[in-house]
């Protein structure tokens, strides 16, 4: 309950719960024209460097074609944060499109700088959508907690498929207090038929703490060529 009522204070009163066949074609086309390995993506391997806050770990990552992860790096620290990393970049390359789409309009602000707000039917999950760009995703975590994603800028490879340039996740306690933020920049490469992770940054700060970390992947080789 306290979660409903703080996304009502964040996106507005008026939310509309009837299913919409015109918020299911703009989720299904937002998931389309985001870029994605294939089945017959083969898999690769890079050269991996971490650092944060000035400590550097130097190892290297290969991910299967079936998904699965091989990070050689010095346990510790870092190397748990690169395989977080690391697990977020390939679960989202492998998501796929669904065949339908259980959402509708959560309100009705139609010009919104961020786009229309969906809601998923008997979840908590939102998803702002501008054009075919998906920009926001809203979820709740334990306790009653949230999370906001909010992509600020976009890339389209030479496929016209989307690819995320620079994002924020905020998070917020079951009070409404924000209890830290994380600022996201990745830059990608093109291999192949594939867009494959070339390094990401992160600036995170939260009270009394801030931590900048580094991941980057060099000389990427598609598997088997």
């Amino acid at each position: 309950m306290r979660y409903l009522t703080f996304l009502l204070a964040l996106v507005g009163p008026a939310l509309l719960w009837a299913q919409d066949p015109a918020a299911e074609k703009l989720m299904k086309d937002a998931h389309v024209v985001r870029s994605g390995w294939d089945k017959s993506f083969p898999g690769f391997t890079a050269q991996l460097v971490v650092n944060i806050d000035g400590q550097e770990a130097t190892g290297k990552f290969t991910v299967t074609k079936e998904g699965k992860l091989d990070i050689e790096l010095p346990a510790g620290p870092l190397a748990d944060w690169a395989q977080q990393q690391l697990d977020s970049i390939v679960s989202h390359r492998n998501a796929g499109v669904r065949d339908k789409y259980d959402v509708s309009f959560a309100d009705d602000v139609v010009n919104h700088p961020l786009g229309r707000l969906l809601k998923f039917s008997g979840s908590h999950n939102f998803y702002r959508i501008k054009g075919d760009l998906i920009t926001e995703v809203h979820r709740e975590t334990g306790k009653g907690g949230k999370f906001t994603i909010s992509v600020t800028e976009a890339v389209k490879n030479s496929d016209g498929k989307y690819l995320p340039k620079a994002f924020s996740v905020t998070y917020w306690d079951g009070d409404g207090n924000i209890t830290r933020n994380e600022d996201y920049h990745e830059d990608w490469v093109r291999v192949g038929n594939y867009d494959l992770p070339a390094r990401r940054l992160l600036v995170r700060t939260s009270k009394g703490a801030r931590s900048v970390a580094e991941l980057k992947l060099n000389n990427p080789k598609l598997l088997g060529q």
